[in-house]
């Protein structure tokens, strides 16, 4: 094997292109079932994407000052054998960014050669598997390398279609736009009148351009060719109605001023004939006026006479009711106050003959309580405000609340 196989650590072998001249032999080849491949493809496919998550947390850390360490990490990331080492790198650089890594010192051994030699030997014997490995993935390279170039010739294929596409769509965009100034250019001619409309019809061709799509385009050319000739037919239709509508109303105002001078003619005659009949009629009126004038005089200087006569008759009457009122009143009142203060009397004259009749009674010996429904012995019993026998808690409590 050559040197570039072996990697300096002796921990695995890095695989490279390298071109041998080789002689041709016939060597043991071990068949690997159809399943075997899948899984080391499966483990090949996630070796790769976890050297991509690698690559993606290598360049979110902060690496300034540690550019060695970034380097060493970067070369590995190109084999999938070396993800232990580049994981067990990120961590060590992680804690130095951090300011927390602490080598471990580990002790020398004495005679480190029989190590050596053991290693020597069991990459000797490991040499044919290793070989083996090296042309499959020699194979895999050359299938992965041959698939990139087929994908290369179809993007190639998909840009120069593309190229093809823009340039016909270029094309017939020149076409539609020389048939459309050569159709502009007889319509200025033939409608000198309907300039205002074109312009219009040009500031919307002018933005539709901005926005063109490869297939939306021609619909709304369409459209907007449409839509100007719609607008002319319009236009020549508004010329021709606005025509119209100016002789007609030429005429209507020729008839109008015919009729408004006959009209003025017979107002004039009826004014006169109605200023002679108002002046006639304003003579009578201004004499009924007078007469009315005086007879309403009289009436009212009669009327606030008795106006004056009732006021005085009213005021009189009301101060002989207000006495009477009030005498009245002052005699329902004292009557009111006789007989509350007999009715009080009254009550207290019978609380005091209920007190001394349960004062007699309270010798017996039990009772039950109006408030609580408990039966208690007569000695204990208190007296209530309205003369009824209570229980002690019971008076307690009323006394609690006043």
């Amino acid at each position: 094997m050559h040197k570039s196989l072996i990697n300096k650590k002796n921990n695995w072998l890095k695989v490279k292109m390298v071109k041998k001249k080789v002689k041709k032999q016939k060597a043991l080849v071990v068949k690997k079932s159809p399943e075997q491949v899948k899984k080391d493809l499966i483990l090949f496919e996630k070796g790769i994407g976890r050297l991509r998550e690698l690559k993606k947390e290598l360049s979110r850390l902060d690496t300034r000052g540690f550019s060695r360490e970034e380097r060493t990490i970067r070369l590995k990331l190109k084999n999938v054998s070396d993800i232990p080492l580049i994981e067990k790198g990120i961590k060590i650089l992680r804690l130095k960014i951090d300011k927390k890594y602490r080598p471990k010192h580990r002790r020398t051994k004495k005679t480190p050669y029989k190590q050596i030699i053991k290693n020597i030997k069991d990459l000797e014997k490991n040499m044919p598997e290793v070989e083996k490995n090296v042309l499959r993935l020699n194979k895999k390279l050359s299938k992965v390398q041959e698939r990139k170039k087929q994908e290369k010739e179809k993007e190639k294929a998909r840009v120069k279609a593309r190229v093809k596409a823009r340039e016909k769509a270029k094309l017939k965009e020149s076409l539609e736009k020389q048939e459309k100034r050569k159709v502009l250019s007889e319509i200025r001619n033939k409608e000198k009148g309907l300039e205002k409309a074109r312009e219009n019809a040009k500031k919307r061709a002018r933005k539709i351009k901005r926005k063109k799509n490869e297939f939306k385009v021609k619909l709304r050319v369409r459209a907007l060719e449409r839509t100007e000739e719609k607008t002319r037919e319009r236009a020549k239709a508004r010329v021709r109605a606005r025509a119209r509508a100016k002789a007609k109303a030429k005429l209507k105002e020729v008839f109008e001023e015919k009729a408004r001078t006959k009209a003025r003619a017979k107002a004039r005659e009826k004014q006169e004939i109605k200023k002679q009949e108002t002046g006639r009629a304003k003579e009578k009126f201004i004499v009924l006026e007078r007469k009315k004038a005086k007879e309403k005089a009289r009436k009212q200087v009669l009327e606030k006479e008795k106006l004056r006569l009732k006021a005085r008759i009213n005021a009189e009457e009301k101060i002989k009711a207000e006495a009477i009122r009030k005498s009245k009143f002052e005699k329902e009142t004292r009557e009111k106050v006789r007989k509350n203060i007999n009715k009080k009397i009254k009550q207290k004259r019978e609380n005091e003959k209920k007190v001394e009749s349960l004062k007699k009674e309270k010798k017996k010996s039990k009772f039950k309580c109006p408030v609580c429904n408990k039966i208690v012995d007569s000695s204990m019993a208190s007296i209530d405000e309205n003369g009824r026998r209570i229980c002690p808690s019971c008076y307690a409590l009323k006394k609690l609340k006043l």
